[in-house]
């Protein structure tokens, strides 16, 4: 914040920096965790500032603060507003994505997820502007797709995922912040964060297709999978007795898990990942970890490495079924233990269509409510459209109660919540108002609402297959891919289906009706009744 203001030398006032306001309407930190230094007398996210005599403009210059509303005290002169500017800080990425449709609601969560990246990608991807900043590995695991439709992150990302490396265990064990933020180390390693070291890399590949960045990253992945291969062959006493196919899971270490369900609680989730570690959220990673170490050997020419990883795959996809998914289904009754095994692919094929049918009972009983947490909430979506429910997907991505998004957008966030129950029904704040992770939605409408996907890496070839439903009439998205601008729009009216397409690369087009259109270079018109 700069600001302005006349007094007399040796006053001091504090500006006091909060993301919300209560229930009252009154300044708030209580969301942050926060309390008053007894040493100093001070809140924190606090800038004060001792006046010379006159006029004078201040602004900080060697700190940044996350906040919607600032409270002053002892401020010498009436205060005009005028005499204040709010400055956003963050790193100069290019904006690569937009995404617009007939529903302001979901235009406007679109924004939140835009300003919740800015408000955390200053340097390293941070968690929150405001209590933490801290690069946690799990934030961006599961937002690496989303902020690459959004913004131009492979520099952004490159320099982070060196950090990573340059950080990483000599046992092979990822750090759960980068900068490492001083958490215990037998914290580290944990599933669905360590595996950023190989899905950040993953991901750049796929949207840049440049080899650079698997190369860079390989060895660090190697040393990955090696760790958690020497983790899977440790047993909790309690599962000493399994049978042989358990050395391929993982019951060792600490692991968040899904992580803030709603419903869920932070210190209950945190306490469970020391003492009940969860079996089938270590296992799943360990095994799509493996699995896209294989893809990535095959890419480098490592292949024997290629080979080895796919064998190894199998064995632990194959104790997951076992172990997790006995007669196809899983037998806990959560929705993020019928979205996982798909999207991860750790199901059968012929048990895949039964596995998507029951979360789209759940959802449909759960009143359209997100029961997602930190893991599975970027894929419910797409697992639910992929499989014919786009119905389903649509109805909870336009579910304007909690937990859901569009009841953030209806209680006037401007960014990304942290938890599902971010304000209680009195309009209370709990959590940081600015996690960006909560939002990876934003991938599903760029990747399947708008259907703009690469086929082969850096979009030498395109796909593009809109997913239509819900109150949506139409949308119009753009994506600077790095081989060129990929531009979707599409209208509907009753049963008629509408679409303008330019692609700089040659794509595959798959229509609502399920015509699918092979197209060269260019600007293309389709329509089809569906």
């Amino acid at each position: 914040m700069e600001f302005t203001v006349t007094g007399q030398a040796g006053t001091r006032v504090d500006m006091i920096h909060g993301e919300t306001l209560d229930a009252a309407g009154n300044f708030t930190q209580k969301n942050l965790n926060f309390t008053k230094s007894k040493k100093t007398g001070q809140f924190p996210q606090t800038v004060s500032y001792i006046l010379k005599d006159g006029t004078q403009t201040y602004k900080p210059m060697a700190s940044v603060h996350g906040f919607q509303y600032v409270k002053l005290t002892n401020w010498p002169e009436e205060v005009r507003k005028e005499n204040f500017t709010a400055i956003a800080v963050y790193s100069d990425l290019k904006q690569t994505g937009q995404f617009q449709c007939s529903n302001d609601k979901i235009n406007q969560l679109v924004s939140n997820c835009r300003w919740s990246m800015k408000g955390n990608f200053l340097d390293v991807p941070t968690d929150c502007p405001t209590r933490e900043r801290a690069g946690w590995t799990g934030d961006i695991m599961v937002y690496s797709i989303p902020a690459t439709y959004q913004m131009d992150t492979y520099q952004f990302f490159k320099k982070w995922l060196q950090d990573v490396i340059l950080e990483q265990g000599d046992d092979g064990r990822i750090k759960n912040i980068v900068p490492n933020g001083g958490l215990p180390s037998f914290m580290d390693g944990a599933a669905g964060w360590s595996d950023a070291i190989v899905k950040l890399p993953f991901v750049l590949y796929l949207f840049y297709g440049n080899k650079e960045i698997l190369e860079m990253a390989y060895p660090a992945i190697k040393k990955h999978i090696a760790f958690m291969e020497k983790r899977s062959k440790k047993r909790k006493l309690w599962n000493k007795a399994k049978p042989a196919y358990h050395d391929h899971l993982i019951d060792c270490g600490f692991h968040w898990g899904e992580w803030l369900e709603p419903g869920g609680s932070m210190p209950a989730g945190a306490l469970r990942g020391f003492t009940a570690p969860d079996m089938e959220v270590a296992s799943a990673y360990y095994a799509w970890s493996v699995g896209k170490a294989s893809e990535i050997a095959r890419f480098l020419g490592e292949k024997e490495d290629a080979a080895y990883y796919q064998s190894l795959y199998q064995k632990i996809k194959k104790a997951y079924q076992r172990e997790f998914l006995p007669d196809g289904r899983s037998k806990v009754e959560r929705q993020f233990r019928f979205v996982r095994p798909v999207a991860l692919n750790l199901a059968g094929e012929e048990d895949k269509p039964a596995i998507v049918a029951m979360l789209n009972e759940k959802v449909i009983a759960n009143h359209y409510h997100v029961g997602t947490g930190f893991l599975s909430t970027p894929h419910i979506c797409k697992v639910l459209s992929d499989y014919g429910y786009a119905d389903t997907a649509y109805k909870m991505l336009e579910n304007e109660e909690q937990p859901g998004w569009l009841y953030e957008v209806n209680k006037g966030a401007t960014s990304i919540w942290e938890n599902w129950y971010g304000k209680d029904a009195q309009g209370n704040p709990k959590n940081s108002m600015n996690h960006y992770s909560p939002g990876a939605i934003v991938g599903w409408l760029y990747g399947s609402v708008a259907g703009i996907e690469p086929l082969l890496p850096g979009f030498e070839k395109v796909r593009i297959a809109p997913v239509i439903g819900g109150s949506l009439q139409e949308v119009n998205c753009v994506y600077e891919s790095v081989a060129g601008k990929i531009q979707v729009n599409w209208k509907r009216h009753g049963k008629a289906f509408i679409l303008h397409v330019t692609t700089p690369r040659a794509a595959e087009v798959l229509l609502p009706d399920g015509v699918k259109k092979c197209v060269d270079a260019g600007t293309y018109h389709f329509e089809c009744t569906f």
